[in-house]
């Protein structure tokens, strides 16, 4: 197995990549030389490129190092990809992102948050809190932290590492973690498992590479463990949310840590769900016998992850938020949060969907949570890795939404639609590119109000 701390020369195909990208930050922060391929310009490759890394838009085996130690690609990255095929052939050592972020946790202690919503939100709350603690530790965000500024945490010589566990190609199962944390296993990622038995199992197998004592599991989902350490909404639940409400937008959340009731007041959490998320991150806190007091000035600052519940523009009368959200459940819980926090305001949603094969497996599901909100413009499926199905489209499941403003668009004409749309809650939604459009809604909306 490979030395990663004699590594100089990485080259990462598919850097632009969230998780990617956090590990081309990670060696070029250990002074190794980093470059790699991306097939679109984004705000992470802009990131990287600021930070003195090189980043190539077009296939070229040229562009991969003579000197290089490392070849580091994503699963997403097509297997036709020329530079994959040479660096398989040609260079010395090609590992997934998962077998090195493996190599990197091992021989450390290492938080993993797993679940199919709401891991990153987890994981950031989790190395904000360490980060404010004695305990400072390196963490990969699935996400772009707005307290880091990026999706990574270093801290040199630190041995506490929290981890991102993504399910997708089971990842999650390279990792040896001593806490593990799983908040939801909600059926997803069907085209790499069989069924959701089969995803239920992976779970399982992740969640037992712990020990029993540090299982860390959402209690909707603990009939699912074995020996687990519970936490959420729920009066069995090991630590527990009691209460919450909102004042002014901000929360005062009462938990119950197994003995006695803990107040945090003013925390910037919206909607029942990043209550939720804070529970979990307080289980692991408390386990780590980090004091409330630290926890709490440390969530008072705390700003949330760039596209989970991403308030981009707020004014007396309008609200614009964007969100990752691709899953059913987690536009439901999107739009349940809204709702809760922004109360009698007409909501139009801006929804890309994602990938055909899940489209095509919660078609129905996606038309329901759809249905729900005032105003429903779908762009095209963003295909991602695959290759478009027959009989899938953003067209099919306009005709499944019970909604009589429901339309599918082209990006070219999200503007008017916001210029024209009667409502005053605007969402863009969805894990492919449709962030791109983020700006130039504010600068619309912006103009809209100021009219």
């Amino acid at each position: 197995m490979i030395d990663i701390t004699k590594i100089k020369s990485v080259y990462l195909i598919g850097i632009g990549g969230v998780g990617m990208s956090a590990l081309a930050q990670y060696f070029f922060a250990s002074g190794c030389k980093v470059s790699g391929f991306d097939r679109a310009h984004s705000a992470i490759t802009e990131m990287l490129e600021n930070n003195g890394i090189t980043v190539y838009y077009l296939e070229d085996i040229n562009h991969i190092p003579t000197d290089v130690d490392l070849v580091i690609y994503t699963p997403a990255i097509k297997s036709d990809n020329t530079e994959l095929y040479f660096a398989m052939n040609y260079c010395p050592t090609v590992l997934k992102r998962s077998e090195v972020l493996e190599l990197i946790c091992k021989n450390q202690y290492c938080i993993a948050v797993a679940g199919t919503h709401g891991k990153t939100t987890i994981t950031s709350m989790i190395a904000h809190i360490l980060d404010c603690s004695d305990i400072k530790a390196n963490a990969f965000i699935g996400g772009i932290s707005k307290n880091a500024g990026t999706n990574i945490y270093m801290h040199s010589g630190s041995r506490v590492v929290v981890v991102e566990a993504d399910e997708y190609d089971r990842s999650f199962l390279k990792l040896n973690p001593q806490i593990v944390v799983v908040n939801a296993v909600d059926p997803d990622h069907l085209d790499v498992y069989k069924d959701c038995d089969a995803m239920i199992e992976a779970y399982q197998e992740f969640v037992n590479s712990c020990d029993s004592n540090k299982r860390i599991i959402n209690i909707k989902y603990s009939d699912k463990f074995d020996d687990a350490f519970t936490y959420g909404f729920g009066k069995d639940a090991n630590i527990k949310v009691v209460s919450y409400n909102y004042t002014n937008n901000l929360a005062d959340v009462v938990i119950n840590d197994g003995v006695k009731d803990i107040q945090f007041s003013k925390l910037p959490l919206y909607g029942k769900h990043n209550i939720e998320n804070f529970c979990a991150a307080f289980a692991v806190a408390d386990m780590l016998k980090i004091d409330t007091e630290t926890v709490q000035k440390a969530m008072r600052e705390y700003k949330g992850v760039v596209r989970r519940f991403d308030i981009k523009f707020e004014s007396k009368d309008i609200v614009y938020i964007d969100d990752y959200a691709h899953h059913p459940v987690e536009i439901e819980t999107l739009y349940n949060a809204v709702k809760e926090v922004f109360t009698n305001k007409r909501s139009c949603i801006f929804f890309q969907p994602h990938l055909y094969s899940r489209t095509q497996y919660f078609m129905p599901d996606l038309a329901r949570v759809l249905s729900k909100f005032d105003e429903v413009y779908l762009l095209d499926i963003y295909a991602a890795r695959e290759k478009p199905m027959q009989g899938v489209s953003s067209e099919v499941l306009a005709e499944m939404i019970d909604n009589q403003y429901c339309e599918v668009i082209q990006k070219k004409d999200v503007l008017q639609k916001v210029k024209e749309s009667k409502a005053n809650l605007f969402l863009t939604v969805g894990a492919g590119d449709i962030d791109r459009l983020v700006v130039d809604i504010q600068k619309e909306l912006s103009k809209k109000y100021n009219e």
